[in-house]
């Protein structure tokens, strides 16, 4: 129980925060100008609509990842992060999965798998499962949030910036 459910959030993104700007353009070209369309009315609001937001990011990712994913997670760099953050990584993906195929992040409530288990999350997260595809799509969320923000703090640093991790207190076990 090294790294249960309640405790490996404190080192994913959310992918609320990820630029999709930042993303290859899809391939379909009607599918990308709704999504630029629903993004140039979404930042137009005058307030963030947080739903909405990660409904067109979620949708966005998703059809990215199944025209890219693939040899994303083939490349040199996203298996030198992997190998560096498997033990964060792994958890957090197979949660994830869970969370959305139990249609809830109370872990407590969910009919399997309830109970942190490394080497029955292992399995989850085998590639040849049949959970990967999904399990993967977390990953390349997580590389794509991972590279944007080395992005962002070699930028702040070039101009005297500098930022500051922080561990959230008090947050839900949820």
């Amino acid at each position: 129980d090294s790294y249960p459910y309640n405790s490996i959030s404190i080192y994913a993104f959310h992918p609320m925060y990820i630029d999709l700007r930042q993303l290859p353009a899809l391939k379909d070209k009607a599918a990308m100008e709704k999504f630029e369309t629903e993004r140039k009315k979404l930042n137009a609001l005058p307030q963030v609509d947080y739903e909405a937001v990660n409904e067109l990011k979620r949708g966005y990712l998703h059809q990215i990842f199944d025209e890219a994913g693939k040899e994303v997670l083939a490349s040199a760099a996203f298996k030198k992060f992997f190998k560096e953050n498997a033990h964060w990584l792994q958890p957090y993906a197979a949660f994830s999965y869970l969370r959305d195929k139990f249609g809830t992040p109370v872990f407590s409530e969910w009919p399997e798998h309830s109970t942190y288990d490394e080497k029955e999350i292992a399995k989850l997260c085998n590639p040849r499962a049949k959970s990967y595809a999904e399990i993967a799509f977390y990953y390349y969320i997580q590389y794509q949030l991972h590279i944007q923000l080395l992005a962002a703090g070699e930028y702040a640093r070039s101009k005297g910036v500098i930022l500051k991790g922080d561990i959230p207190i008090g947050i839900s076990r949820n």
